[in-house]
């Protein structure tokens, strides 16, 4: 199964890769819209299988730029930057 990502991948973008213990976090921009960021979503595959662990909702980033996956301790963090500032949401990689 393909993951979600942009049709087209223009110069000032790239998917977004962040390795976690037993995982990595995948971010991708699908519903980019100009000006507005990508409100698309954050997967966790198993580094093992390559197997989708998880999907959950990723805040849109800032303009024309890749989507922001922070990690600290045993969470993932996206935040807003463009359309909310300073909203930021968390999941548990795991």
């Amino acid at each position: 199964m393909p993951l979600p990502g942009r049709e087209k991948m223009p110069t000032y973008f790239a998917p977004t890769l962040v390795a976690v213990p037993g995982g990595v976090l995948y971010a991708g921009g699908e519903n980019w819209k100009e000006h507005a960021g990508s409100q698309g979503l954050m997967t966790c595959l198993d580094a093992k299988t390559g197997k989708i662990k998880w999907q959950a909702p990723h805040l849109p980033s800032g303009y024309q730029s890749p989507q922001d996956i922070f990690v600290i301790g045993d969470r993932a963090w996206s935040g807003s930057l463009n359309s909310k500032p300073g909203e930021f949401d968390t999941k548990y990689p795991e």
